[in-house]
């Protein structure tokens, strides 16, 4: 038996991953752990867990996260699930909280457990290597703990991307040279193909509607909508623009408000399936929301993330630009966002380019687990 260990505190990013990978696999052939709280998405197997409940809305919910009674209670938990299934031999398990430095106590502690029982570890990563922590002080103790912790408990990492398109790579350099830490475990590499949604289709443009969704960080979030808005909404009267937020406090603050052209919601129930129909789709550089794109070939702009100093959607963005799968806008660029916006629909019929890219990492780490 599989058990997959996801991190969902707000973003979905590996949650869905593992579902699309886990829907690959035979009903109930995998255990589905939950380190933080219990994600809104529907799993194919009757174990599934979460170690930690909602605290009421008057608790600081991060501070009540890093509680030492809080994680030690979610510590004992986890053992007891392994306790409770010894049939799991393989874990499948995020690699992106190797660099929440706050969560690595009780991360590296389940790992050990599971080492215990001789339960083969298994690291699944996107198509970019990791992301690096928001403090430069801490960034070299990440690169190289990473491989300290990948060789001491002999894991295999699987880089949900294409190798073709998108190598392992960084464009900085601090006391560790990546080329020299990707020496240490390029043997331990496979690369999947990208995790797909699915159920997307081929996208056919039906309507004049224009999505934007760019994250749940305020302040950056509150800039761009703003700048989209005043250089989108004059110049193209014929299309409606509809902001999706996905974040309760914010949507509380703005309220549900609409007019003539733009309407902001907080949620859009199955939103790929609007894609596919939509006139275009403004977005941060997201895994997930990246391989819509590729998916269903839908017409999009892309905004990497600049906040917090982090790479991964710079380098996914801007190594894939020439393909003219998407626009690329720079956070910087925002007053011209209607150029790229225009090209698009001046060249409907052209855009985006069709280029191989492998689109079947579920079925591949599914398979890959099942090999194990």
């Amino acid at each position: 038996m599989i058990a997959f260990l996801t991190q969902y505190y707000r973003g979905l990013g590996h949650a869905m991953r593992v579902k699309y990978i886990s829907d690959c696999l035979p009903k109930n052939s995998f255990v589905m752990i939950n380190q933080l709280y219990n994600p809104p998405i529907k799993y194919n197997t009757e174990y599934s867990y979460y170690l930690e409940e909602i605290p009421p809305k008057n608790i600081d919910n991060y501070k009540y996260l890093l509680h030492t009674d809080t994680i030690r209670k979610r510590a004992v938990k986890a053992v007891k699930i392994l306790d409770n299934h010894p049939e799991i031999k393989t874990l499948l398990c995020e690699g992106f909280p190797f660099c929440r430095q706050q969560f690595s106590y009780e991360y590296f502690y389940f790992l050990e457990e599971c080492r215990k029982r001789n339960i083969k570890i298994i690291v699944s990563v996107r198509d970019y290597p990791w992301d690096e922590p928001h403090y430069q002080s801490l960034q070299d103790w990440v690169a190289k703990s990473i491989n300290y912790i990948i060789e001491k408990f002999d894991c295999d990492i699987l880089i949900h991307g294409d190798e073709k398109v998108l190598p392992l790579m960084s464009d900085i350099t601090n006391a560790y040279y990546w080329s020299d830490l990707l020496e240490d475990i390029k043997s331990r590499i496979y690369y999947t193909g990208y995790v797909c949604n699915p159920e997307v289709k081929r996208h056919s443009r039906k309507n004049n509607e224009v999505y934007i969704s760019c994250g749940l960080n305020k302040e950056e979030s509150f800039y761009i909508y703003n700048k989209i808005l005043r250089s989108l909404v004059p110049r193209f009267p014929d299309l409606s623009f509809i902001i999706t937020l996905g974040n309760e406090n914010l949507f509380s603050k703005i309220g549900n408000r609409e007019s003539s052209q733009v309407k902001i919601v907080n949620y859009i129930p199955n939103l790929s399936k609007k894609l596919e129909e939509c006139t275009a789709y403004i977005t941060y550089g997201g895994y997930n929301s990246t391989t819509d794109i590729f998916k269903s070939k839908i017409p999009a702009i892309i905004i990497p993330r600049q906040d917090g100093n982090k790479l991964e959607q710079l380098i996914r963005c801007y190594k894939l630009e020439p393909y003219n799968l998407f626009k690329v806008c720079s956070y910087y660029n925002l007053n011209n966002i209607h150029l790229y916006l225009s090209d698009i629909l001046n060249k409907y019929n052209s855009f985006p380019e069709s280029i191989e890219i492998d689109l079947e990492g579920a079925n591949n780490s599914a398979r890959f687990l099942e090999n194990i």
